[in-house]
């Protein structure tokens, strides 16, 4: 081989080796976007996966605080629920009292009756007949007092009632709110 036909093929092995340097580069090019893209997509997932993180948390913190406030319903529920039916037997208790003295009341005001027909009668008759009178009159005025007392506390029980919900009530809104 001469020198000449050597140098060509020299010349023709660094054209060819340029050549494929070139499509090195290019290729290492490629590969080095590639690369960038994928690191790029790993900060979005990365990015996407910490904020799928933050909303889970805030999920379930709002669960969490749901759940208080049910709870505190709830209970809130049960007191006020309770407290109806202290006020629903008080109720109960002081009308079986209220029917009592009313029907103590008939049988005074039967025993009255009773005494003012009694006509004739000794002075020592009459004398006690007097003061039966009176006992029993003390006794009707006592238990029309009483009657009075029983139907001031039934009122009383229901403005309670009444006053039982507007002191509550807005305390439960409070709480759903």
């Amino acid at each position: 081989m001469t020198l000449e036909q050597e140098k060509i093929s020299l010349n023709s092995k660094t054209e060819h080796l340029q050549s494929n340097m070139e499509s090195l580069n290019i290729e290492k090019e490629k590969i080095e976007e590639q690369l960038h893209s994928i690191l790029r997509e790993r900060e979005q997932f990365m990015l996407e996966n910490q904020n799928l993180s933050t909303t889970t948390c805030q999920l379930k913190n709002r669960l969490t605080e749901i759940e208080t406030k049910t709870n505190c319903i709830m209970v809130e529920k049960e007191k006020i629920e309770t407290l109806l039916r202290m006020n629903e037997n008080k109720t109960h208790d002081l009308e079986k009292e209220r029917q009592y003295y009313t029907t103590q009341t008939k049988e005074l005001l039967m025993n009255l009756k009773e005494v003012s027909e009694q006509k004739e009668l000794t002075e020592s008759e009459l004398r006690e007949q007097v003061m039966a009178r009176i006992g029993a009159e003390k006794q009707l005025q006592a238990a029309e007092k009483a009657l009075e007392h029983l139907e001031m506390a039934l009122k009383m029980t229901g403005a309670q009632m009444t006053e039982l919900q507007e002191h509550i009530m807005p305390d439960v809104h409070k709480l759903r709110g």
